[in-house]
């Protein structure tokens, strides 16, 4: 029986107008408690952005955001997984020395942060998914923060080379994940949402084959891998998709919601 049940959120619940079906959502949720099932969220993004998307519910969903840096809980900070200030500070500095183009977003456990003379598109960008965000001077003076990861934008075509150059060249002191849309998170190397989850399947007393779970980008693989009921999205990349187990239809399909229904008979 499915005891637990994490979504990524862009790409697989969220639908391409960066919405779901509200409605049919909070009837599904209704049942889910009823059974006690456990509802997670599992992003990349930071959790004051994510949260938002469940004003009446947020309090009864587990949220881990960045990736698997942060977990939280009725608005209270459960796990953090921090990455060391001089790591952070060599990975900073390799990036000022690349040829690409790249936007960086610094994300602490407070706040995210972004430079003052970063161009305004990427500040609109930010805005979106970085609800608490701060604009400083400099990378080379950090704010009184712990970090979680350091986000980039660049273009999409760019993308899986600047991830094998920040594989190569960093000395394995973070990993470069892709999460879409010319999006790269730098993340410390053991963390993951697949790794952080499996601590929380471990603290509720679940298995890994009570667990079922849905994604459509790099970022959920590890996720994807451990769950025993594991879904890609139609529009997921190919690597997920050969992962998963199954196949639900795609976010703008509602895929989450239907395929969910369709299991109920074996939730709880």
């Amino acid at each position: 029986m499915i005891k637990a049940i994490a979504v990524d959120m862009d790409g697989t619940f969220l639908n391409s107008n960066n919405d779901y079906d509200r409605k049919a959502f909070l009837e599904l949720f209704k049942k889910l408690k009823a059974k006690e099932v456990r509802f997670v969220v599992a992003s990349g993004n930071q959790y004051a952005q994510i949260s938002s998307f469940f004003p009446e519910i947020w309090r009864e969903i587990t949220f881990v955001s960045e990736n698997g840096g942060l977990v939280f809980e009725k608005g209270n900070l459960l796990i953090k997984n921090i990455i060391a200030k001089p790591i952070i500070q060599d990975t900073l500095t390799l990036l000022e020395k690349t040829s690409y183009k790249v936007g960086i977003i610094l994300c602490g456990v407070q706040s995210a942060y972004i430079l003052k003379s970063e161009n305004a598109d990427l500040k609109k960008e930010a805005a979106k998914y970085y609800f608490a965000l701060k604009e400083i001077d400099s990378f080379q003076d950090l704010p009184d923060d712990e970090w979680v990861k350091i986000a980039l934008q660049l273009e999409d075509k760019n993308a899986f080379s600047i991830i094998d150059l920040m594989n190569e060249k960093n000395n394995s002191q973070l990993k470069a994940v892709y999460s879409g849309h010319g999006s790269v998170d730098l993340i410390a190397n053991e963390v993951n949402k697949g790794n952080t989850l499996n601590q929380l399947l471990n603290q509720w007393e679940i298995k890994p084959e009570q667990f079922l779970a849905f994604g459509d980008s790099n970022n959920d693989l590890e996720m994807l891998e451990l769950a025993g009921y594991s879904y890609s999205m139609a529009n997921a990349s190919e690597q997920v998709t050969r992962v998963a187990k199954y196949q639900a239809p795609s976010n703008d399909e509602n895929g989450v919601i239907s395929t969910i229904n369709a299991l109920f008979d074996k939730l709880g």
